[in-house]
């Protein structure tokens, strides 16, 4: 068997170090949403434990080699060592015979532990297995390494760095979410907001765009009063979402469905709402007619009814 050269292993080792970081900012980077895929860090840590796995085998393939080249050189060497046998045996076998460490019953004799028998009951002085003890130094080993990697070189990202680099994520994942919500409002689904924040969010655009026509409170100027029961077009969210949305121009009332989004109009006929009954200054007569709530429905229902007996007396 030829023995393989420590250069070689060496070599191996510094590409898979050369090669971790690239791999995982890779990977890093096809992974856009939190909790998809594996992170970075997941990625590196798969990297060291295969590499030290690799490791192990080629010390434990080495060791092999090793010892069957003393069996060889003893031979040659030692007077009467020639007629012993080399017991070659499998690959797999030589590494399991060196992880379980067992020793033969015939040298139990040696094993035994002076002062240490109790009851007719001796105890033997067994070391570790030796896969245990290989595995306490690969956890070591791997904790150099991942010591090395994170904390002196910095390569890859801690757990708090990720962790922060996924919350930054999921917000603009969650922004971009409300952002589609919002754009889905319109007339037939718009809701009455009462947040402190949405009102005055709505006041704000109410201030900027409004108060012209229908006065900082409100009360009418160019446009009618707000503050009042009274409507042109119909009270209550839809009705005023849909007034603010598409405007009446031969009213002079202008559409700022392009100016506003859906959910600015939203928030400041929420305000406009608020509005009622607080009865500002020098304000406007009533116009229009008195709303109750759920009177569209109702004049809905009366038009249909119209209609109908419109259709009967024509039929007769």
């Amino acid at each position: 068997m030829k023995r393989i050269s420590y250069k070689y292993i060496l070599a191996l080792i510094a590409i898979i170090f050369s090669q971790t970081k690239v791999w995982a900012q890779e990977v890093a980077v096809t992974t856009t949403q939190p909790s998809q895929g594996i992170t970075m860090h997941d990625f590196v840590n798969m990297i060291l434990i295969v590499l030290v796995a690799l490791l192990f085998m080629l010390v434990v393939y080495q060791l092999i080699l090793i010892r069957q080249q003393i069996k060889r050189l003893r031979r040659e060497v030692i007077p009467g060592a020639a007629n012993e046998p080399l017991q070659e045996t499998s690959f797999f076998e030589e590494i399991k015979q060196k992880l379980s460490g067992l020793k033969p019953m015939e040298m139990e004799k040696d094993l035994i532990m002076q002062g240490h028998e109790y009851d007719g009951i001796q105890e033997l002085s067994n070391e570790m297995p030796p896969w245990l003890r290989y595995f306490f130094l690969l956890t070591i080993g791997f904790g150099i390494v991942y010591f090395v990697y994170y904390t002196v070189l910095e390569i890859g990202d801690t757990q708090i760095e990720e962790y922060e680099k996924e919350m930054a994520a999921a917000q603009l994942l969650k922004e971009e979410r409300m952002k589609l919500a919002a754009n889905s409002i319109d007339e037939n689904n718009a809701v009455l907001m009462l947040a402190e924040m949405d009102l005055l969010e709505g006041k704000r655009i109410y201030g900027e765009n409004c108060a012209t026509c229908h006065g900082e409170l409100g009360g009418g100027g160019a446009g009618p009063n707000l503050t009042d029961e009274y409507w042109i077009h119909g009270g209550g969210i839809k009705n005023v979402f849909k007034t603010i949305k598409y405007g009446y121009i031969q009213k002079g009332m202008a559409p700022w469905q392009d100016k506003l989004t859906p959910l600015q109009i939203q928030k400041v006929s929420s305000y406009v709402l608020s509005l009622q009954g607080t009865n500002p200054p020098n304000a406007l007569p009533p116009a229009g007619e008195k709303w109750v709530e759920g009177a569209d429905v109702a004049t809905d229902t009366t038009k249909q009814s119209t209609i109908a007996s419109f259709d009967t007396l024509s039929a007769k």
